[in-house]
């Protein structure tokens, strides 16, 4: 559904043809009086309209958002932060949004101000903010899969995108939407055509309780990006947008690199499933819990480069077996035409085996040409999803 078009569930909280302000709960108990600017109606609202869009082109992946959004309220943490609380995304396909954290300090910045000044660093901070939580909620929407051609299957997607985060074991997904959103917000906010002079400058510190599973997960593309020469943003986009469940096999596919092409299919899969298992189990030890700065600290390096260890590990074993080049032609598998391989593929750019690396009539990836693709993956033809 387009984002211009209003959701199943009605009119559109913000939308600017209601010709009134967003209804948010004032942050005291005295009510700030309500001002119509109609230039800061037309401004949120073409934001509002256009937040996933910009967000599925800065990412190459497909949206999942049903075109509506809603306002939250709860309790607010100290300081200006990013929340991952403050956003989350409905079955339906519909965004919810904090009030006080992410739609009333759009709504501020949207409003007009002397060109001769600029907002002060704490109103900038506060719509920066919003912004990242706007894009990470925007993450949770997006897909690298191919759009659904039924509707079952789109309602099959969006209602697995909004449970993805209550997983027990989704703390690589998270940590690395949240990774990749803090390398692109400059860029997203530059997408919705903002002019607002001051608010790259500024930053805001991320919520505690997820912070450490950014660290981690940025380690550990860090260190795919130097082992395979892939490009890191990449790495975390392919992670974050991965199938719901599938981002620990995605990470093992993208840590043993080009060799899927070369080596015998039992002997990949095995170190594949081995990989999985070791990255799987350094980043279920992150917990925050009752652990010190300095704990927390040393625990995100353990998973990080733990997981980067396992995987440089088994990459080399293979090496050291097969070489450069397979005994035999891999055998084509399954995955190769699912979610998880889509998302594999779209970090390593659809890369294809080196000339003579790949035995007469084994078989490459159908349109794969591009060596190396930039952060912002756009698929061979040209529309923009991996």
């Amino acid at each position: 559904m387009s984002a211009d078009t209003p959701g199943q569930n009605g009119p559109m909280i913000g939308d600017p043809l209601s010709l009134r302000q967003p209804k948010v709960r004032p942050m005291s108990d005295q009510r700030p009086p309500v001002q119509h600017d109609p230039r800061a109606i037309e401004r949120y609202g073409d934001v509002m309209r256009r937040q996933a869009a910009v967000a599925a082109s800065l990412s190459g992946g497909y949206s999942l958002w049903n075109g509506s959004w809603e306002e939250t309220f709860g309790v607010l943490p100290e300081g200006i932060v990013v929340d991952a609380e403050a956003t989350s995304l409905t079955p339906d396909g519909t965004l919810r949004l904090s009030g006080p954290q992410v739609t009333r300090p759009i709504w501020e910045a949207c409003r007009p101000r002397d060109p001769r000044q600029r907002r002060d660093a704490a109103t900038l901070t506060r719509a920066r903010a919003a912004y990242q939580m706007l894009l990470t909620a925007n993450v949770r929407a997006l897909s690298q899969a191919l759009p659904p051609e039924q509707p079952a299957e789109l309602a099959d997607r969006r209602a697995d995108a909004a449970g993805a985060r209550d997983r027990p074991d989704a703390v690589l997904r998270i940590g690395a939407g949240h990774a990749w959103v803090a390398a692109h917000v400059d860029p997203y906010i530059d997408g919705l055509g903002l002019d607002e002079p001051g608010i790259h400058q500024v930053r805001a510190r991320e919520r505690r309780s997820t912070a450490h599973y950014t660290g981690a997960a940025g380690i550990l593309a860090g260190d795919v990006s130097r082992h395979t020469g892939r490009d890191r943003d990449a790495v975390l986009g392919a992670l974050a947008l991965s199938a719901p469940g599938t981002e620990y096999g995605v990470a093992a596919d993208l840590m043993l690199g080009d060799l899927r092409w070369t080596v015998p299919a039992p002997a990949y899969d095995e170190a594949r499933g081995r990989v999985e298992a070791a990255v799987r189990s350094q980043f279920s030890q992150l917990r925050p819990a009752g652990q010190s700065s300095e704990e927390r600290r040393l625990t995100v390096m353990a998973a990080g480069h733990g997981a980067a260890a396992v995987g440089r590990a088994a990459h080399a074993e293979l090496l050291e077996r097969f070489g450069t080049t397979a005994d035999a032609a891999p055998t084509p598998r399954r995955e190769e035409q699912s979610d998880l391989f889509r998302s594999a593929r779209a970090a390593f750019g659809g890369t294809q085996p080196a000339p003579g690396s790949q035995r007469p009539g084994a078989q490459s990836e159908p349109g794969a040409t591009l060596p190396n693709r930039p952060s912002t993956a756009r698929r061979p033809d040209g529309r923009g999803r991996g």
